[in-house]
């Protein structure tokens, strides 16, 4: 299968041909996609990278930035006579060269077989910290974080003990709106306690499930009502 799934993890999209392979023949550049599940004839580029030159008779290898999402399919833009398919249960589609980014194009059923290309899909990291929402009964905050992948999400403070913020463990989150409560603890509760306000520098981490962790820097101000 060449659509791309729930990235919970890195996977492999797409398969590598078993030899012998077999050629796509053609005098101009040409499209190819694999065809999924709920393939139809209308498709959309949604990013591509290259062109790459290729060494004959071996795998090629490129580290590419393409980002895409469920029901996304994999294909490559080949001139001449290269071995780009091997046989397969599942249908070749081809269509007109290189449709820019952003572009729907027509596609058609060109013969059975598989694409002879592969990728590896890995989570997003990226995230968007939102708003905080004081208790000013409890001087506690609730900030919500923006996630685009199940993962942990953590708030730590420079010398969580010395500074005094507590952070909630490596939260487990699922894929949209999280929220995390933030406490002060030590010095800084004291602080808060006795003049109703404390400033707390923390750092927001994402790790998406098999994924690399992503950090942002965090300013905020705790406040507490004095009864």
């Amino acid at each position: 299968m060449a659509g791309v799934p729930e990235a919970s993890a890195a996977v492999t999209i797409g398969q590598l041909a078993p030899v012998p392979t077999n050629t796509c023949a053609t005098g101009s550049h040409v499209d190819y996609l694999q065809e999924s599940v709920s393939s139809g004839s209308f498709y959309q580029a949604v990013g591509h990278d290259g062109p790459h030159p290729f060494t004959p008779a071996m795998v090629n290898t490129f580290a590419v930035s393409i980002a895409v999402k469920p029901g996304d399919v994999l294909g490559f833009n080949a001139v001449g006579s290269t071995a780009c398919r091997f046989d397969g249960d599942s249908n070749l589609l081809n269509g007109p060269a290189d449709v820019p980014d952003g572009q729907q194009a027509s596609f058609a059923n060109l013969q059975s077989g598989r694409l002879n290309v592969s990728a590896t899909v890995t989570p997003t990291n990226s995230f968007t910290v939102g708003a905080l929402t004081r208790n000013r009964k409890r001087g506690t905050a609730t900030l919500t974080v923006d996630v685009p992948n199940p993962g942990n999400l953590t708030v730590t403070g420079p010398g969580v003990s010395a500074a005094g913020l507590r952070a909630e463990a490596a939260t487990a989150v699922a894929a949209g709106r999280a929220k995390i409560t933030i406490r002060a603890r030590g010095k800084k509760r004291r602080t808060l306690n006795e003049t109703g306000k404390v400033k707390i520098r923390a750092v927001v981490s994402f790790t998406p499930s098999g994924g690399e962790p992503n950090a942002q820097p965090l300013k905020m101000k705790l406040q507490k009502r004095h009864l």
